[in-house]
């Protein structure tokens, strides 16, 4: 009965999603108060100075990376995704594909006087469910010039003639609008002009340019279809794959955005979390508590496809091959958590607190022959073994394909920002030791051992570290990263490092000021 009550079951489906929401973070709310996050060094410190109880030291941790939906787990998904691009390349095919309620399988399911809100099976963050898709395609099949682009995706209105069912397909999903002077109160109008730039310019062929779409090819071959009453020509057709269209049978927008340089913002679209709404008042000069669990419950749009789909535990995201970031610490400063009321020495004694991630990688490139044969570097070791939490473990990997990532860690951090430099170039070390050792000798640091081996001479470094984040970062937190760099580090030519990462550095300046 409840299957067939319409909007009460939508309004059902949001209050038990709610509430199963709700359960789960009041869980992790409760844990910050029980739980606490120390390094190890620190909990050493603190018994030095006579503390002996948990509840005395740490600081309380937030809304985790493991809240699937909430925004350290999108950021984490975000930063996995732009290592994929670090190690393959940008992605070649971008495609948004909207569901069309029409399909034959969700018509079958509705009883007589149903439409498909009324039985909410598939969500997007607002109207009908949809999907984006980033597709990174092998070297020898990358499309890299007009002609091959031609042949995947099509910006015009086919032959109703020759391609009849193609035809009625693009005038059912693929046409723009209309707006502009067609339609001033059209939904992509913003400031009087329409924000996906319609209608586009008649072009004889498909234009390649520096660094956006391509201007794909829309003769004015006389071709003209009515659209809510309007006359609509080339210029106003949505770029389409013709056989994923004919496939589907639904909106199904297909880019190629291997000309597109600035591929964070595909993926910071993808992974750009919930809509929301969230305002605070604070009274002046007062402390801000920062509270993750409110933020990300304050102002959230939900609706009964996303309700029951998160209530069904469906995967919301997939990426493949997946990627798995390996932790980079100082000796002694892993991270520990454990329980406010937990007796600090009786956590000394634990065996485990001693392995992590990176010791364990220094053991096996000791003991393991496998390890010692592949004498690869810390971030491409998980692409052969296996982390195992529980028994804090590499185990041998038997399949699937997974790509590693070091976690960011910034100049700023001193020694740990250049052990992890060092991890980056040193194959197969054995020890936190093994990596202080230059031409036989114990170095006092590891910025000590980076300048041995050259790899802080010049700019040299800085220039990694500008890359890396740019890679990764938005252009405001690269401006960040700049100064720090110039206050910190003291560049020999800070003209020249200016010049060489002027783009990355006004990325989001100049892309505002093109569309605006």
């Amino acid at each position: 009965m409840l299957l067939h009550a319409r909007r009460l079951l939508q309004q059902f489906a949001v209050d038990v999603y709610v509430k199963i929401e709700t359960s789960r973070l009041d869980f992790h709310r409760k844990k910050q108060n029980d739980v606490r996050t120390e390094i190890l060094q620190g909990i050493m410190d603190s018994i030095s100075g006579g503390q002996r109880q948990g509840s005395q030291i740490g600081r309380r941790v937030y809304l985790p990376a493991s809240f699937i939906g909430g925004p350290r787990d999108m950021r984490r998904r975000y930063i996995d995704a732009m290592a994929l691009v670090q190690k393959y390349g940008r992605p070649d095919i971008f495609i948004t594909m909207t569901c069309n309620t029409n399909w034959k399988e969700i018509q079958e399911n509705l009883k007589y006087g149903e439409n498909d809100q009324d039985r909410p099976d598939l969500f997007q963050k607002r109207g009908l469910p949809h999907a984006h898709l980033l597709l990174i395609l092998k070297p020898e099949y990358k499309p890299l010039n007009p002609e091959a682009y031609d042949k995947i995706v099509s910006a015009e209105i086919p032959d109703p003639d020759q391609q009849r069912y193609l035809y009625s397909l693009v005038i059912k999903h693929m046409m723009h609008g209309p707006c502009g002077h067609l339609n001033k109160d059209n939904v992509c109008m913003r400031n009087g002009t329409c924000r996906n730039h319609y209608p586009k310019d008649f072009s004889e062929y498909t234009i390649h340019p520096e660094d956006s779409y391509p201007h794909y090819r829309r003769r004015q071959n006389g071709r003209v279809v009515r659209v809510r009453n309007k006359a609509l020509d080339n210029r106003w057709v949505v770029p389409y794959n013709p056989y994923l269209l004919a496939l589907f049978d639904c909106h199904m927008n297909v880019e190629i955005c291997s000309t597109v340089k600035l591929v964070k913002y595909l993926y910071k679209y993808v992974y750009k979390g919930h809509d929301r709404v969230s305002f605070r008042i604070n009274s002046g000069g007062a402390a801000e508590n920062v509270d993750e669990i409110n933020d990300f419950q304050s102002g959230r749009w939900v609706a009964a496809a996303e309700a029951f789909w998160c209530i069904y535990r469906f995967s919301l995201n997939e990426m493949t091959p997946s990627v798995y970031a390996v932790q980079v610490h100082l000796p002694g400063h892993q991270m520990i958590s454990f329980h406010m009321h937990s007796d600090l020495a009786d956590l000394l004694n634990r065996a485990d607190f001693s392995k992590t991630m990176l010791t364990q990688f220094f053991h096996m490139n000791k003991t393991d022959k496998i390890a010692q044969n592949l004498n690869c570097l810390y971030r491409d070791f998980p692409e052969f073994f296996v982390w195992k939490p529980k028994t804090k473990t590499w185990t041998r990997r038997k399949r699937r394909t997974v790509i590693g990532r070091l976690v960011t860690v910034s100049p700023t951090e001193g020694e740990r920002y250049y052990l992890r430099l060092l991890l980056s170039h040193v194959h197969a070390p054995m020890s936190f030791e093994h990596l202080l050792t230059v031409n036989g000798k114990i170095a006092l640091s590891y910025r000590e051992v980076a300048f041995e081996m050259g790899l802080l001479q010049s700019d040299t470094y800085i220039e990694d570290a500008l890359t890396d984040t740019a890679t990764f970062q938005m252009p405001s937190s690269l401006r960040t990263l700049f100064a720090v760099l110039l206050i910190y580090c003291s560049p020999s030519n800070p003209r020249l490092l200016w010049e060489k990462f002027e783009g990355e550095l006004s990325q989001d300046l100049r892309r505002n000021s093109h569309f605006d």
